[in-house]
């Protein structure tokens, strides 16, 4: 199965976005090349921290990234 990157963010949004698909039964990937980069002793941007799903999961997803940025980004 092919993974499909649906939203990059801190890491602190990360983990949020992963607690919610779980609440919604999608398995996640998380990359976290900061935080890889920091243990190989290089530096890198706190902000690029990947969250993953299968391709079949993908639609539903993404509707729940919606949701989270209409309730959590809309208020700024």
């Amino acid at each position: 199965m092919s993974e499909k990157r649906i939203y990059t963010g801190s890491a602190i949004t990360i983990q949020h976005l992963a607690s919610l698909m779980e609440e919604h039964e999608i398995p996640v990937i998380i990359k976290n090349p900061s935080e890889s980069a920091r243990l190989a002793g290089f530096g890198s941007l706190p902000n690029g921290v990947e969250l993953y799903v299968n391709a079949e999961n993908e639609e539903k997803a993404l509707q729940v990234v919606a949701a989270f940025e209409k309730e959590h980004l809309s208020a700024n």
